[in-house]
């Protein structure tokens, strides 16, 4: 009998330990048919989409229930982004106007209600798709495609920095004084770039390029101003036909950088990378577009070790009218392509899924962290690497944390009991 239970108990563990391996993609009913162009993840259960007739959906339940906030007839949202569980910005085109075809929408009321601030740039373009933006606090805020424009009023106006042959902007990150900007196409003839700046946007230094012999950069990854990965094809092999690298990496915000490649992932021209996301610096998503004559879907890829192995996740099927998009936050990822499609996928705890809320403000934050959870849970504090800062007993449901001796950089602040967790990220100036 006790050699039974004994080895009852060691299937069941090993058990669990395949379970854990084994996430896969879980499809979520977002009762609507407009392609999606891109989400955001608030927490573990407050999630936002946006995408075609100007539509944008909200879950606070991780994806049980979803709510339309807004949908304009003609508009197509491209970029969703927020600061905080209140201010957000979504950035698209509206195919009504004639005369400048970007559209700049800001909530400050979690996406209850959205207002419109016009469009950021000073001229048409005919590609506002591909385009970014940033949120560094309430009042800050970068917008780019074919020019860099930034606020310091909270959207209401913006002016132009210089970027030196700035074409098709792919990703912004800003903190503190330290900025990236990554513009161009693979295959096009001026290239794709990656350029910084030290003095806030004012000025930019490239610090690397890639022609059009080269398939370049596709997708960049920002941990934090030191810690970047860039996604892609690099250093064709002419002899052998292929390119040899998948990814570049930093530790050092590109003083040093090293070229990588991943036996599992795909190189070259297809599948095309859509869109990577880590919730810190070891868990991570990577997901790839597929267009072929007899199949269109997404394929992924999930790593537990930074990125330096990767195992194929179920491929997922459907119309890809534009790139699939990515967000996510504790090792829970959402992902938002054509037809109304979004898909879970997320480690559970006792059996059932992260679901409670955790709000932290100021965000920014310098010295005083104030946090709203749940009562009689372990708030802990993670840095940018996964590393444990701080750990405090929460007895109530507010708690004032000191993070004034805490570096500068990006920290995931979890709320956590034994039946759930949920977190919220914090940047620590």
């Amino acid at each position: 009998m006790k050699h039974t239970i004994t080895t009852l108990l060691l299937f069941l563990l090993l058990t669990m330990g395949c379970a854990a391996k084994a996430q896969q993609w879980k499809e979520l009913y977002t009762g609507v048919s407009e392609d999606l162009y891109d989400v955001c993840c608030i927490d573990t259960n407050k999630v936002f989409v946006c995408g075609r007739n100007g539509l944008i959906l909200k879950t606070e339940d991780g994806g049980n229930s979803w709510q339309e906030k807004y949908r304009q007839e003609g508009c197509d949202w491209y970029s969703i982004k927020f600061l905080d569980s209140d201010i957000g910005f979504v950035l698209g085109d509206d195919d009504n106007s004639y005369d400048n075809n970007y559209k700049l929408l800001k909530t400050t009321n979690g996406g209850e209600t959205w207002f419109e601030l016009g469009s950021p740039f000073n001229a048409h373009n005919n590609l506002p798709y591909s385009c970014d933006l940033f949120i560094v606090d309430a009042d800050t805020l970068y917008v780019a495609c074919d020019q860099l424009m930034k606020s310091t009023d909270g959207g209401d106006s913006f002016f132009q920095l210089e970027v030196d042959r700035l074409h098709i902007t792919r990703n912004l990150y800003f903190e503190g004084n330290v900025g990236y900007i990554v513009w161009g196409m693979p295959g096009d003839f001026q290239g794709t770039h990656i350029a910084k700046t030290l003095n806030y946007g004012f000025s930019w230094e490239e610090i690397l390029s890639f022609n059009l012999n080269e398939e370049g950069i596709k997708k960049a990854l920002f941990h934090d101003k030191d810690h970047v990965s860039i996604y892609g094809a690099f250093g064709y092999n002419e002899n052998e036909f292929y390119y040899e690298y998948d990814e570049i990496r930093t530790d050092d915000g590109f003083t040093t950088y090293r070229r990588l490649q991943n036996e599992n992932l795909p190189i070259g021209l297809e599948p095309q990378i859509s869109g990577v996301c880590f919730s810190d610096l070891l868990h991570g998503v990577i997901a790839y577009d597929v267009k072929e004559f007899a199949y269109t879907g997404v394929v992924s890829y999930q790593t537990e070790d930074g990125g330096n192995t990767w195992h194929e996740l179920e491929a997922l099927s459907g119309p890809i009218s534009r790139s699939a998009a990515i967000s996510g936050c504790m090792d829970v990822y959402y992902l938002a392509f054509g037809n109304g499609h979004v898909y879970k996928m997320g480690k559970t705890y006792s059996g059932i899924l992260e679901n409670e809320h955790v709000f932290v403000f100021p965000n920014p934050a310098s010295d005083v962290l104030f946090v709203y959870g749940k009562e009689n849970c372990d708030m802990i504090i993670y840095d940018a690497s996964g590393r444990e800062m701080l750990r405090q007993k929460m007895k109530c449901k507010n708690l004032i944390v000191d993070i004034g001796v805490f570096p500068s950089g990006l920290y995931n602040v979890v709320i956590k009991d034994k039946n759930s967790v949920s977190c919220q990220k914090v940047i620590k100036k």
